[in-house]
This record gives structure tokens, sequence and C-alpha cells, in this order.
């Protein structure tokens, strides 16, 4: 099973929200995640909420399996998409207008993302670990 694993520090902490700063890679370029934000200075800040005791300037690393990102990246682009293409041909072949029929169409999808939202149904739940401890653990192994 793929994993994808950032190691960064921790900069801000709210209650359990931790904000993450991951030095930028070269994939970075290409990539169009929710999960994480650039900032100015050229690193991404993941945003995410912690189940551990996390303090600022700990060093930490984030693991999200690929299955978990298939799921979010399904319903957040796949089933929208889907939606959309039904929605306005259903509607084209009922009405005959096609302006009607891509305001509604439009007006479905906001409501389809306001329930994704309120339901926290594709909210990803990213492992995350000190690094301090990763390296206890593996010196415990050896």
């Amino acid at each position: 099973m793929e994993v994808l694993i950032e190691k960064g520090i921790v900069v801000s902490k709210l209650g359990n929200r931790i904000k993450i700063a991951v030095p930028k890679k070269p994939e970075c370029d290409t990539c169009m995640s929710l999960l994480c934000h650039r900032t100015q200075k050229g690193e991404n800040l993941l945003e995410l909420e912690s189940e551990i005791d996390i303090n600022v300037g700990e060093t930490v690393e984030v693991q999200l399996f690929g299955k978990q990102l298939v799921k979010v990246t399904t319903f957040l682009y796949l089933l929208p998409l889907v939606i959309l293409v039904v929605s306005i041909s259903i509607l084209m072949g009922l009405t005959n207008n096609a302006i009607f029929s891509v305001v509604i169409s439009f007006a479905l999808l906001g409501i389809y993302y306001l329930v994704l939202r309120r339901t926290k149904f594709v909210r990803t739940k990213p492992k995350i670990f000190r690094v301090d401890n990763i390296q206890k653990a593996n010196n415990e192994i050896l």
C-alpha cells in the first residue's frame, strides 16, 4: 500500500488544529492538493487536526495513505464532474434552455459541496508522529 510521507516543523497550534511547515519539493510545482497551502517563503503549510499533543517547534512526520487520497479525490473532483454533466444533460432534455440548465446544475454542485463540508465525509485523518519518537522506536528495533 502506498503511503505519502512528509516531514516538517509545527509552526502554529490552536487547540487540536496545527500548521506544519513542509519544505518545498520539485513535485510541489505540479501538485494542486487541498491539504497544502504555499507560503510566500516558498514552503508549504499543512493544516491538520492532531490527536496527539504536539507543541510549536517540534519536528513531525505526516503519513497519508494512498487509499485516503483516492477517496478524497473521488468525492471532490470525479463525483462533482459526473453530477454536473448528468444534471446539465437531464435539464437540457427537459427544458431546452441552456442557461437555466447550467445555472441549476451549478446550484446542485454548490449544495453537494455544502453537504460534504457539513458532514465532514471526506475529511482525511493523516497520521502524525513526532520524529523523535520515530527515531527512538527505530533505535529500539535495532
